[in-house]
């Protein structure tokens, strides 16, 4: 079987992309004996992972499930 050595996303080689890859919530849980499990916003591009608290407020005043921003690795 033959792989490809540029990983593809649809038809488009992530190489070439310059938008984000995936976007969405996931839990997450820190490296602490009694953390807790907390729900955030990642946002996956070619460079960077980004994470975001989940935005608080109601409904009518969210524009997306982006927060307040935490890291980027």
């Amino acid at each position: 079987m033959f792989l490809s050595k540029s990983l593809l996303i649809g038809r488009i080689p992530v190489a070439q992309m310059t938008g984000p890859i995936k976007r969405g919530l996931l839990w997450q849980q820190r490296d602490r004996l009694f953390s807790r499990w907390k729900e955030r916003y990642f946002i996956l591009t070619r460079d960077y992972l980004n994470c975001f608290k989940r935005a608080t407020g109601s409904a009518s005043e969210k524009i997306s499930d982006m927060g307040q921003f935490i890291f980027k690795v």
